[in-house]
Order: C-alpha cells, then structure tokens, then sequence
C-alpha cells in the first residue's frame, strides 16, 4: 500500500516532481519536497492546505541539491522525523547550457555538473541508508517502493561488479563482501557469492571461500568439499 509510505522528492515543488508529489499524497503517503524555489514550496504548501482532508501529508523544505550541507539538512529532518525512507524520487536536474563549447561559460558548466552530476550522488548518499533502514524495519520491500528501493540496493553490486572487471581484485573482493554484509537476500546473492568465492580462491583462501558458498548448498561444507 503505497498510503503508509514516506517519499522524498528533490525539485518537487513544481513540474515533473510536482506530479509526482500530487500522484504520493492523493494516495496517502507522507510526502517530503525539497527545492531551490522558495515561492514554488510556498504555492506548493497553500494548495495542499485547500485539498481534501484525506490526503497525505506534505513536508516542504528549501535545498539545493548541488549543496551537499543543504542535502544533508534534507534528508537528516527525515530522518529525525519518520526514522527511514520507502521511496527516493531523485528528481532534480537542469538542461544546461546548449552553446558550442568555444562560446559555453564554465560557471554554466560546473552548475550543471554539480545539479546532474553531484547533486544525484549527494541525495543517493544520503537516501541509501534511510532505504535500507525502512527495509529492515518491515524485514522487506512495500509495495510500489520495492523497485525504487532495488535501485539503491543493487548500487552495491553494480559497483563491485564493475571493479571486478576492470581487474581490481582486492578491491572488488572487499566491495563484494561488504555488498553481502550490507544487503543480505538480494537477487543478485547468489552471484555475488559464487563472484567472491572465486576471488578468495585466487588468494589461495579456501576456507574463506567454502563459508561464502555454503549458503548456497544444501548442506554445510566442509574443508574437504563435502
């Protein structure tokens, strides 16, 4: 049920993340908009306070995302008032300049870097612990938040699956270990398993490598591969 639901939305008080806003709180969810526009967030407020009496509850908070003091006042007022976070909607981009890039100012540049670029990261940071917290409280994934929530979850794999191929073997090697300690039963644990045990034989570290397999055997292994 997505009415029991607590939702952050970055550049939610107008377009795009406005929608989406209204799409949360008509359907009951207590809903948290941050955005650069303080008189977006102020018409914002004023017309959830004419709405029907059933809807969600809206929490408005001025932020720039490309600020990371700003993210973490953000996501720390959730987190001091609900405890966890159902869904991330990381919303919050620019067009940029569209200039050739003789006639592109850099101050265009970096701003769009930092909104695109670093103010993704900076709410994904932030947003990935509250996630996972929400899921250990229920022990699984709500309703319509599970594939929003999967995305963060699987930023984990994506990046030890990434340092395994460019080669860095201690480094995925460490990377796969904490994804399992950090995301116990995700899709991907099988794999990720099978990917580590692989790495701790390369390092001639048999016994390690039977204890992260032996979850996926019937039975429990022993030194012998019994």
């Amino acid at each position: 049920s997505i009415s029991s639901q607590i939702v952050a939305i970055t550049a939610g008080a107008s377009g795009i993340g406005r929608v989406v806003a209204e799409f949360f709180l008509e359907r009951g969810s207590v809903v948290y908009i941050c955005d650069v526009d303080a008189a977006a967030l102020t018409e914002a407020v004023s017309t959830n306070e004419e709405a029907t009496s059933d809807r969600g509850i809206l929490h408005c908070v001025k932020a720039d995302v490309s600020c990371y003091d700003d993210v973490q006042r953000f996501f720390t007022q959730i987190e001091g008032e609900q405890g966890h976070l159902d869904v991330l909607v990381n919303n919050a981009g620019v067009s940029g300049p569209t200039a050739p890039v003789a006639a592109m100012a850099p101050a265009d540049w970096d701003q769009t870097i930092s909104v695109d670029l670093n103010g993704q990261f900076y709410c994904a940071r932030e947003a990935i612990p509250l996630l996972k917290a929400a899921v250990a409280r229920t022990g699984n994934l709500k309703g319509d938040a599970a594939e929003v929530a999967k995305l963060a979850v699987d930023a984990g794999y994506q990046q030890a699956m990434a340092l395994l191929e460019n080669g860095a073997g201690e480094d995925a090697l460490g990377a796969l270990a904490a994804y399992l300690e950090s995301f116990p039963g995700s899709s991907n644990e099988s794999e990720v398993r099978l990917q580590l045990a692989y790495l701790q034989l390369d390092s001639a570290n048999a016994g390690e490598a039977l204890k992260t397999v032996a979850p996926l055997c019937d039975g429990p292994a022993d030194a012998a591969g019994r």
